[in-house]
């Protein structure tokens, strides 16, 4: 079904808030007020697919951070990622040992605990009535670097809802076809939202993003002007009725992406928020616009027998969002999806088109969900006529 409305998603906040609280002990002096929640992930910029899980992540104020850690004198010095790292574990069994006695309340049930990610997450179930309940997604990430691009997204999509509601049907295409999810070794679903936003970049409706830095985004950080305030939390956003120009902007990507887009030489950067070459170890170049001659680039990479798609992490410097995902095999499959999609709807038309596009493989395990995720999108849509842009 469609994200949790904005009501439940504040009700999920303080829930999370107040689990943490007792798990790490709020009562006391020292962690007063332990830890704030940010509601993260694609329920917030407005690109969730139906059964899509709730991201939260739990910002720890300085003293309960400190209580989280040992005495430096018994363990040495750790390094400032160290320290985040072990007090984010910490925290995330302290809570997680809450809710699995009788913390929990009847609310909560714990599903699963991921130690061994780069951040280590607690997937619940949070039972706000009988019978009901969303999953979520708890991490303890300090760095705030998933608050960073979720709200960089969020900002976007409450500019311009078009970039977002396009990012959507792209994902549902990925997702249908079995080419999302690092875990499979292809781009995430928020890599796909940013190929989605580069794609309006370079078609002019929008100019390059800024992502928010650590202090901007933090719920314990002093307001800009010095006086006090209260934090106010960002709410999941609803999904709205794709808008009609969608439509039109849908056969465009795919064919920017098959038949302009240079996947060897190019890099999806919203930041920069236009085509240059890709600035990495293995293809060094200047720092120049495409539109340039080729003599002002550097001198051209070796040919390769797989051009690997880059997407630029916004927030991350130097973090690339699908390069270290993929595979020979998998970077020439997604490139013959991008392929075959265009074809689809250059031949069948947006709205047949659509539906051959996204139609599952031959025994795809995805098969079983294309069926519930087609709710995304109206039907109708995509029955438009007019100039593709």
């Amino acid at each position: 079904g469609p994200p949790a409305p904005p009501a439940i998603g504040d009700l999920l906040r303080c829930a999370v808030e107040e689990a943490a609280a007792e798990a790490l002990g709020a009562g006391t002096a020292t962690t007063a007020e332990a830890a704030r929640a940010h509601l993260t992930g694609s329920q917030l910029y407005r690109a969730a697919l139906p059964g899509s899980d709730t991201d939260v992540l739990l910002e720890l104020s300085a003293p309960a951070r400190a209580a989280l850690l040992p005495p430096a004198a018994a363990q040495g010095p750790l390094a400032p990622k160290d320290g985040a790292r072990l007090a984010s574990l910490r925290a995330l069994l302290a809570l997680r040992r809450h809710l699995e006695g009788e913390g929990g309340g009847g609310r909560w049930e714990v599903l699963e605990m991921v130690l061994d990610a780069k951040t280590p997450t607690l997937h619940l179930r949070f039972l706000r009535a009988p019978g009901l309940g969303e999953v979520v997604e708890i991490s303890f990430d300090q760095g705030l670097a998933a608050v960073r691009k979720s709200e960089l997204l969020a900002r976007c999509a409450g500019q311009d809802p078009r970039p977002m509601q396009l990012a959507r049907l792209l994902r549902l295409w990925a997702r249908g076809r079995g080419i999302e999810g690092q875990r499979r070794g292809y781009p995430s679903g928020y890599a796909m939202c940013l190929m989605a936003v580069f794609y309006c970049q370079c078609r002019g409706m929008m100019g390059s993003l800024r992502p928010r830095s650590r202090e901007e985004v933090s719920a314990f950080a002093p307001p800009p002007d010095g006086t006090s305030g209260t934090w106010r939390p960002r709410r999941a956003a609803a999904l709205e009725v794709l808008s009609a120009d969608v439509a039109d902007l849908l056969p465009g990507l795919f064919a920017f992406y098959t038949h302009e887009f240079d996947w060897q030489r190019e890099a999806v950067d919203v930041v920069r928020g236009r085509r240059t070459p890709r600035r990495d170890s293995s293809s060094p170049c200047l720092d120049v616009g495409l539109n340039a001659p080729p003599s002002s680039w550097s001198s051209s990479p070796a040919p390769l027998l797989h051009a690997f798609l880059s997407i630029q992490d916004p927030v991350e410097e130097g973090a690339d969002l699908a390069l270290p995902y993929m595979s020979g095999r998998r970077a020439t499959r997604l490139r013959a999806e991008f392929r075959r999609a265009d074809r689809c709807l250059r031949m069948l038309g947006p709205e047949e088109g659509w539906e051959a596009a996204r139609r599952p493989r031959a025994g795809q395990a995805a098969a079983g969900r294309v069926s519930a995720l087609a709710a995304a999108v109206p039907a109708g849509a995509l029955d438009r006529s007019g100039p593709t842009r």
